[in-house]
């Protein structure tokens, strides 16, 4: 076999494979759990550097007195970076590839990780951090694409579990890290530079073990290039008008209401997970006098909960559609819905939490439901659009839903100056995440474009 002619899931054209040199890589091995793991990485790393600064925040707002207003301005202009560049960066990555992109975000939002160190007031502050979301605004819409490009549908639900749970993870061991790093260096700023460092480390791995198609790694075996080739035909199949033409403008796509569902939806979840990640650590100091030791373990255990949720709500979502055929946006559609309303449900619960261990508990129950949609959505669009604009369009929804994280510590950090409270809070994050929901709910599968039943090859 001389090879594949044409990337047809649009990642542009593949080298010719020589018979020689594809018979050599007839194994076992599939290069696409390399990748994962690479994407595994960068998006651990993501959320290690990324809650560093809660942790370092009761040290930073005692050196330079800010006001938990001033504070939340600061944790806001990470979102204004990071907001466009969701889009930005998922558009990118269906431009120009999911192997630079992935390399520029990593490498950008590392420099700026290590520049954190040498914040100084309010406007230095707060330029490292939006410049610093601008780095990893780019890495989700990334990750998915490129998973999206290396697994066949069958899988893709599992796939973005797998990635996608080591974010929480990251907060889960970044957490006691951070704290010993801090320790150990006697310093808030130290986490930061050597965070920076290791980050530049992992850009490189990023570009050594990533590809924008399975046929361009001198990995990966022939068997798995011919696998995804027939899946890639299979996805841009569905999106061909009668007369064989590609439907595969950006713009057509991003005005399906399924997008707009998954965004609204995506708003509501960020709203509450944001609501943990910089604002838990300062509730458990205030309210139940927690030092730093005892933080560690308080804020960790909730985010191992979250990575569970992520892998276990991917590999039941792809077990359901297996099991019961058809569509699996049905499957994909109804794991979000369910978690999301149970942690609604259960949220309230931390308003009459008295001790670190019970506040602890319900938020690790909320953060094991919450977590598995943020991976289901990604799953629920890929469904509704071919591969060659998922980037954009998914970077679109995850820029509506991150707006989120631009008003959510704003507004916290004005309402815990009035009257609202820390009980307040808590049932805002809920209300916010249950509300768009439940319009998910009633929407029904034939109104998804692209999504057809699963292949079961």
């Amino acid at each position: 076999m001389s090879g594949i002619d044409k990337d047809v899931g649009g990642s542009g054209v593949l080298a010719d494979r020589p018979t020689g040199a594809a018979t050599g890589r007839q194994t076992r091995y599939r290069h696409r759990w390399t990748v994962l793991g690479a994407v595994f990485g960068a998006q651990f790393l993501n959320y290690v550097d990324r809650s560093a600064i809660s942790l370092a925040a009761p040290f930073i707002i005692a050196e330079y007195s800010f006001s938990p207003a001033t504070w939340g301005w600061i944790l806001g202009l990470f979102f204004v970076g990071y907001v466009p560049f969701c889009f930005i960066g998922g558009w990118a990555a269906d431009r120009f590839g999911v192997r630079r992109v992935m390399t520029l975000a990593v490498t950008t939002w590392s420099l700026f990780t290590a520049a954190t160190a040498a914040g100084f007031n309010f406007l230095s502050f707060g330029v490292i951090r939006m410049l610093f979301g601008a780095g990893e605004g780019q890495i989700s819409p990334v990750a998915v694409k490129t998973v999206f490009v290396w697994f066949p549908e069958k899988r893709f639900s599992t796939a973005i579990g797998t990635q996608g749970m080591a974010t929480p993870l990251g907060g889960a061991i970044g957490t006691p890290v951070v704290v010993a790093m801090i320790a150990a260096t006697d310093s808030w700023r130290g986490p930061f530079v050597i965070l920076g460092v290791i980050g530049l480390v992992a850009a490189l791995g990023c570009w050594v073990l990533v590809r924008d198609h399975p046929s361009e790694h001198p990995w990966t075996p022939l068997a798995e290039i011919e696998e995804m080739r027939r899946e890639d035909e299979r996805v841009a199949a569905r999106y061909r008008t009668a007369d064989g033409t590609a439907k595969e403008n950006l713009r057509d796509h991003i005005f399906k209401p399924v997008v707009w569902l998954c965004a609204f939806t995506w708003f509501g979840v960020i709203w509450l997970l944001y609501t943990f990640l910089n604002w838990f650590p300062l509730y458990l100091t205030e309210v139940h006098g927690v030092d730093l030791k005892g933080l560690a373990l308080a804020n960790s255990v909730p985010w191992v909960a979250g990575s569970a949720g992520l892998f276990l709500g991917g590999l039941l979502t792809d077990a359901l559609a297996r099991r019961y055929g058809g569509s699996p946006f049905t499957p994909r559609k109804w794991m979000i819905v369910v978690c999301v309303l149970l942690a609604g449900a259960l949220l309230p619960l931390i308003t009459v939490a008295r001790t670190t261990v019970s506040a602890m508990l319900v938020m690790a129950a909320v953060l094991l439901l919450i977590y598995g949609p943020l991976g289901q959505l990604n799953s629920v669009i890929a469904g509704a659009v071919p591969k060659s604009v998922y980037g954009g369009v998914c970077g679109f929804a995850q820029l509506i839903g991150n707006t989120a994280g631009i008003l959510s510590p704003i507004v916290i950090g004005y309402l815990l100056e009035t009257s609202f409270g820390w009980n307040g809070i808590w049932l805002l994050a809920g209300l916010v995440a249950v509300v768009p929901v439940l319009a998910l709910a009633f929407f029904r599968s034939r109104s998804v474009g692209g999504d057809r039943t699963l292949a079961t090859s």
